[in-house]
């Protein structure tokens, strides 16, 4: 009978075992929900300048895609952390590095392309991270000059939070096409236990890539904060309930969390251990008209995809020059960041395999918010493949149209496509 009794006895101890194990699980991983799609947040949320500037930091964003969990958060407020951050290209947080840091690379925009070693290196911290964003990765890999196209000119103080405030609120508010939001509420979650957090409640539109800024509660009781901003993130988009911004705000680097996980008191959800509150956030909206998009699918005459060949779109008026390419293995090249007007497409790099047979034959294409809904055309790339009677020339399908991606206005793009 004893020996009966410790038997149940241990049994009961495994069972209150696992389950102290479960529930400290439970507080570390997320609570199982359906996985995060496209249609779920919206083209915007999903696909923008902003993320594709996460992503070339290193970040996975299209493993967190592929698993559902980009846009999936923790009970305690903060996003799925990037289990799947590669340690090597790994940015660690830190002051070493002022975001403004570049390389050359002849195949960018500008000749140049941020210093990623650098970095890795010295760390970023959030003002360093807005500055490796708008000023150093939108202008040499997509081709848009914040300070001079939107007017945002760059602080002075590319590392510091303040800097940054003092010229949102004396030059960027004063701009053309921004807009400085003021819709927007936040409340203590529970009046009872301040480690609970504040909910934060938007009644106006916030657009993909605005900037916001936080600072830091002194007392949580009368929510009093100090008198000087503490944290600038990016903002991400709102998607069930929650509003996710991108940041460098802790030994995680560069990653995607909540507002609502700012204010975490002594939680490492946001910024570790120091909970804090939005204060300020400004956002530049480009006009509908500022940028289309051209999107080439290159097969060969059975429908096969061909990769490797680069198109150049020349401006008829201007002559400004923009590439497209290399395809990718599907046989897709694109850029997103064609302003508007006609232009002249011609291959200049073919594909591995091929040559050219004649001029190349170029094409006109006119990116245009009064051009919606091209008809299609398929017309044969000027193309062919040396002493290979069986292989046909290349062609080419295309459409063009600027409406339908709706979404992108906010993230600065109004696309026109050329597509399959």
């Amino acid at each position: 009978m004893k020996e009966t009794n410790k038997t149940g006895t241990r049994f009961i101890s495994c069972v209150l075992a696992v389950m102290m194990v479960v529930t400290t699980l439970t507080g570390i991983f997320p609570a199982t929900v359906s996985a995060v799609t496209e249609s779920d947040v919206g083209s915007e949320m999903w696909d923008n300048i902003y993320l594709d500037a996460l992503a070339y930091t290193g970040y996975d964003v299209q493993a967190q895609k592929t698993n559902g969990d980009l846009f999936d958060t923790y009970a305690s407020g903060a996003t799925a952390y990037n289990t799947q951050r590669d340690a090597s290209i790994y940015i660690k947080y830190g002051s070493g590095a002022s975001g403004t840091e570049t390389v050359s690379d002849s195949s960018t925009k500008t000749g140049y392309a941020p210093d990623l070693a650098s970095f890795r290196s010295g760390g970023l911290v959030c003002a360093s991270f807005v500055t490796y964003v708008l000023y150093n990765y939108l202008k040499n890999i997509k081709g848009i000059d914040v300070a001079n196209d939107w007017g945002w000119t760059m602080p002075s103080g590319t590392k510091s939070p303040v800097s940054y405030y003092e010229m949102a609120t004396t030059v960027w508010a004063k701009t053309e096409n921004t807009t400085v939001i003021t819709g927007y509420s936040q409340s203590v979650r529970n009046t009872s236990d301040y480690t609970k957090g504040c909910t934060f409640t938007a009644t106006e539109d916030i657009p993909i890539g605005a900037i916001i800024f936080f600072n830091e509660v002194s007392d949580y009781s009368t929510l009093t904060l100090e008198s000087s901003p503490a944290h600038i993130a990016i903002y991400a988009g709102e998607y069930n309930g929650k509003h996710f911004i991108i940041h460098v705000g802790n030994t995680r680097g560069p990653e995607i969390t909540t507002i609502e996980g700012m204010s975490m008191a002594n939680s490492a959800d946001g910024k570790t251990g120091t909970p804090e509150l939005v204060t300020y956030i400004i956002a530049y909206e480009a006009p509908e008209d500022e940028y289309g998009e051209i999107v080439v699918n290159k097969t060969d005459e059975n429908g096969s995809a061909l990769a490797g060949a680069v198109f150049t779109a020349t401006n008829t008026s201007t002559g400004d020059t923009y590439t497209i390419g290399p395809t990718d293995s599907s046989g897709y090249a694109e850029n997103r960041t064609i302003p508007y007007g006609t232009y002249t497409v011609t291959e200049t790099t073919f594909p591995t395999g091929y040559t050219v047979k004649d001029s190349g034959d170029p094409w006109t294409v006119t990116v245009s918010s009064s051009t919606p809904h091209g008809d299609d055309k398929r017309v044969e790339y000027g193309n062919e493949k040396p002493c290979d009677s069986q292989t046909g020339r290349g062609r080419r399908r295309w459409k063009q149209q600027n409406e339908v991606e709706e979404t992108h206005k906010k993230a600065g793009r109004r696309p026109a496509f050329l597509l399959d």
